[in-house]
């Protein structure tokens, strides 16, 4: 558990904003459940409808944020990567699954959506 605090805290000294954004979400939800708990506020309709997105919004970067941690704790083998892809991709065609050609084929004459994907891909990652 300590490794862990200490990556937490090794991520917020590079300046991982996204982590400080995760932190402050789940603070702000964690001090009005405790405060409405605690009865020192009455429910809000608008403070719990905040409390509700912060929480959502908060889990989303969350688990994000645990994807990127672990991704950077597995040691990177790019040759099994590679082979483990086309067992994947065999298996795929071999019991007829492989549909990502024909979808992308009939998305690529939509190119204001092409580039609408595009973007979202960009600016989401």
């Amino acid at each position: 558990m300590d490794n862990m605090f200490a990556a937490v805290v090794e991520q917020l000294r590079s300046g991982d904003v996204v982590l400080a954004l995760v932190l402050v979400l789940f603070g702000f939800w964690s001090v009005y459940r405790a405060a409405v708990l605690g009865r020192v506020l009455r429910k809000n309709r608008i403070a719990e409808r905040c409390a509700q997105v912060a929480s959502q919004i908060g889990l989303a970067l969350l688990l994000e944020q645990a994807y990127e941690f672990t991704r950077g704790q597995i040691p990177h083998r790019t040759d099994i990567a590679l082979t483990n892809a086309y067992r994947l991709l065999d298996i795929e065609w071999r019991h007829g699954f492989f549909v990502e050609s024909r979808i992308e084929r009939f998305f690529l004459q939509f190119g204001y959506v092409m580039n609408a994907v595009d973007l979202f891909y960009v600016l989401c990652h």
